[in-house]
């Protein structure tokens, strides 16, 4: 996904925001005690309670940007995030964060797994996508509004074609630009010959980031096409091979490290060398 994500300037009037942070207040008792710290100028600081002094509201809006930040790497196609409740308030820095966002923001699944409901419908490469197009296709009718009113300034500079215009109008004003092609580790081109197809979505860029976190945190290449060559295995002897049920190599290489199970193959796959 691109380097951003969408935060609406309405979420600080939100009411889900606003009862969230009430409980987050009511919880870890952030309220100023008068007579507090002073500073150096003589001037009283607020003192809180349990947490970093920051106004309630103001800690949980930066708690949900660090999570969506987080799930703007690492949450699959299904808006599932391979992390725990714990987890994610360890990240966050905050007990309880999970607990006390509403339902429409978060779903603990279980006990490896939570979802962020819509959350590609505002975060994802669709949604970013639309939102730079509109933003393009907005300024682009600002300058054709102003020019029609006389408001352009002349000068030496040249103007460019815009590249929302219909091309077929004139081919010959767009300059055509080189394909660039990926280009990828040798290591990771030959896990992903090795990785089992799979039914559905499988964004290998996404799932190259997650390798470099896993690679940051101490695992070598070796491992995580061993960890392929096992789980491969595994599938092609349960029959899953070219369905939804192969997980996404986002996920495989994601924080939950699933490179790291054993994937052994069901008894009666290992007796009889597959299903019957």
């Amino acid at each position: 996904m691109s380097g951003w994500i969408k935060l609406e300037k309405d979420l600080l009037t939100d009411p889900r925001l606003v009862a969230a942070a009430m409980e987050l207040e009511a919880r870890f008792q952030l309220h100023e005690i008068l007579g507090g710290v002073h500073s150096n100028s003589g001037n009283a600081l607020a003192e809180f309670g349990d947490v970093t002094p920051l106004p309630s509201t103001t800690l949980l809006v930066g708690g949900l940007a660090r999570l969506w930040m987080i799930a703007d790497t690492h949450i699959g196609e299904d808006d599932i995030l391979a992390l725990n409740a714990h987890q994610i308030d360890k990240l966050i820095g905050i007990e309880g964060f999970c607990q006390i966002l509403p339902d429409e923001w978060l779903q603990i699944l279980d006990g490896n797994r939570v979802k962020l409901p819509n959350y590609h419908s505002h975060n994802g490469t669709t949604a970013k996508e639309r939102a730079s197009n509109a933003e393009r296709q907005s300024r682009y009718r600002q300058r054709v509004t102003a020019k029609r009113n006389g408001h352009i300034e002349r000068s030496n500079a040249v103007t460019l074609p815009d590249l929302d215009l219909d091309k077929t109008q004139n081919p010959t004003m767009v300059a055509k630009r080189p394909r660039t092609q990926n280009t990828y580790p040798p290591e990771f081109e030959e896990i992903r010959r090795a990785y089992p197809r799979r039914a559905g979505s499988n964004p290998w860029p996404r799932a190259l980031k997650a390798i470099h976190a896993r690679l940051a945190e101490g695992a070598t290449w070796a491992e995580l096409a061993d960890g392929v060559r096992r789980y491969a295995e595994f599938v092609r002897a349960t029959r899953k091979e070219g369905t939804e049920l192969v997980q996404q190599a986002a996920r495989f290489f994601g924080p939950g490290k699933e490179f790291e199970n054993d994937w052994k193959q069901p008894a009666q796959a290992a007796v009889q060398g597959g299903w019957q």
